[in-house]
């Protein structure tokens, strides 16, 4: 009989080849989550890092280093700001951006799996006061 004992899964790597090998089988190795939540195969075989626990699916910008001031004054450092900053968040399916200028705020919330972005204005200003900014993440 070539099925473990009491149907029970077999203990080790080893032990499962010896069963599964002889008819003719391959055992792949998949990665998985250290807290058992995803396993790296089909469409998640590509991934850093598990995106279910522990670990937050939404990026932050820090509006001390974008916002209006910045952008007026020193367009280049924050253009390549936020190009480093989205490359590091191209897991995120979301990506918080607060954005000040002219004592104003508004909220831009970046969906990179859609390829869209929401602009949230409490005040619905006309979006010509934050052209810049459009301009610079399109």
């Amino acid at each position: 009989n070539m099925f473990p004992k009491n149907n029970e899964l077999p203990a080790s790597t080893y032990e499962a080849k010896k069963v599964v090998c002889p008819l003719g089988l391959e055992v792949p190795k998949i990665h998985a989550c250290i807290n058992d939540c995803i396993l790296y195969r089909s469409e998640y075989e590509n991934l850093n890092e598990c995106r279910v626990r522990n670990i937050h699916d939404v990026g932050f910008i820090d509006p001390h280093i974008v916002n209006g001031y910045t952008l007026q004054h020193h367009p280049t450092d924050v253009e390549a700001d936020l190009w480093q900053f989205l490359t590091k968040q191209q897991l995120k399916s979301d990506i918080l951006f607060p954005y000040h200028f002219g004592f104003h705020w508004i909220l831009l919330v970046i969906k990179i799996d859609k390829s869209e972005c929401l602009i949230h204005d409490s005040l619905n200003m006309d979006a010509a006061s934050w052209a810049d900014m459009r301009k610079m993440i399109q």
